[in-house]
């Protein structure tokens, strides 16, 4: 076991979205590196006393990957064209836009219901409508996810809007006034197969976990790798490397029984992302999510050939947040979050024009982490910082702050 994995969620609820970014950076601060957080979970990190930036990620997908390999991840269109071409079978499927209705109708008349609508080019995992049965519960789908939300039209205030992002700025006007996507603008609908739904995290060419979820209760998750079949194990590497840069992903895949050897079944890849999905992992076992994380971090340092300490369940770091709109307001409650984590430690404003608090913390490593999560996305404390920097030091170097 890496770290102790208390149930801090239950005091601070981070969204899914940030679930990876949370566990890896709980995997750096445990490993004792420097790290300076920016929005969106850009986490650059480094030795003690050094710069930082040698091991690096965004939303905890590792700077390994390519800036194309993420966006192309993020097209799913061109995802269905790669793994295809590669010989594995995704679901019957097709791209339209509102004004390709004609086939649309052709298609859903050749494959009946069910179906998944899905974006077309977005984020990861991906925005989709499961499970529709009926025409009319089609089109109620395509008008929700023609809908512009805010963080298609302020990506750069959105909290999971990944910062290497395609996003579709453009947007008309429906008879009630709402933003939504433009006539040209494309979704993908694809047949719902049905099996059991399994998902591997793939990275440095091996399978790290194999997890399968149950649809109707997601939170149900079950380890299986040492029960998957080596016939599967060579298509989820394949899936995965469809898609040139990426050094990290996720594969979903729809199967009757991963036990058994593919000649027997039909199976199909129905999901590749540039994300880890860490908190699917966590359902599973309550170690499994935090102990992928430390493998992430432990392949973006063998991949930059950077030493690594063995993981601490226990650190102490001094801290300087920045940008907060009122960090007076900010020390009460901060006091008290850290007690309940059970994190020892102090903190003081030192610019209040800037914003900018500075403070010491000792505790364990994913406490510390969600408390800085928490901070740079405004969840729970009702304001954002635009930079954090935290520095592992000890009881006798950091100094008293009053």
């Amino acid at each position: 076991m890496l770290q102790r994995c208390d149930d801090y969620q239950s005091i601070i609820s981070l969204p899914s979205t940030l679930i990876d970014g949370y566990l890896v950076l709980s995997a750096v601060l445990a490993r004792k590196l420097d790290v300076l957080l920016l929005p969106r979970q850009v986490c650059l990190s480094g030795l003690p006393g050094n710069a930082v930036g040698a091991v690096s990620f965004a939303h905890g997908v590792p700077q390994a990957s390519t800036i194309a390999g993420v966006t192309h991840a993020q097209d799913k269109r061109l995802r269905r064209m790669l793994l295809n071409r590669a010989g594995l079978p995704t679901p019957p499927g097709i791209t339209f836009s509102s004004k390709g209705s004609a086939n649309l109708q052709r298609f859903v008349s050749r494959h009946n219901y069910p179906f998944v609508l899905k974006e077309a080019i977005g984020e990861n995992p991906s925005l989709k409508v499961d499970n529709i049965t009926t025409w009319a519960d089609l089109q109620s789908a395509i008008s929700s996810m023609r809908l512009r939300t805010q963080d298609h039209l302020a990506p750069a205030r959105s909290l999971v809007t990944s910062g290497y992002a395609e996003n579709i700025l453009n947007f008309d006007y429906d008879e009630e006034g709402s933003r939504i996507a433009p006539s040209h603008a494309r979704l993908l609908i694809e047949k719902r197969v049905s099996g059991r739904y399994i998902r591997c995290l793939v990275s440095d060419d091996r399978i790290l976990a194999a997890i399968e979820i149950d649809e109707a209760h997601p939170k149900q998750c079950v380890d299986i790798l040492h029960r998957l079949h080596a016939d599967f194990e060579d298509v989820i590497l394949r899936a995965a490397s469809v898609i040139p840069g990426l050094s990290v992903a996720a594969v979903d895949l729809v199967v009757k029984d991963p036990t058994q050897p593919i000649t027997r079944q039909s199976y199909y890849v129905v999901e590749v992302s540039e994300r880890p999905r860490l908190d699917t992992y966590s359902e599973a076992s309550p170690h499994l999510g935090a102990n992928l994380a430390d493998a992430l971090v432990s392949f973006q340092a063998k991949q930059a050939s950077f030493p690594l300490r063995d993981p601490s369940e226990k650190i102490d770091v001094r801290v300087r947040v920045e940008g907060l709109a009122d960090p007076v307001a900010l020390l009460p409650p901060l006091s008290n979050i850290c007690g309940e984590l059970r994190l020892i430690g102090a903190t003081r404003v030192m610019d209040v024009a800037e914003g900018v608090v500075d403070g010491h913390f000792q505790g364990a490593p994913r406490a510390i982490a969600l408390v800085m999560e928490a901070l740079m996305s405004g969840i729970h404390f009702g304001q954002r910082a635009t930079a954090t920097d935290i520095w592992q030091t000890s009881q006798e170097s950091r100094g008293k702050l009053e």
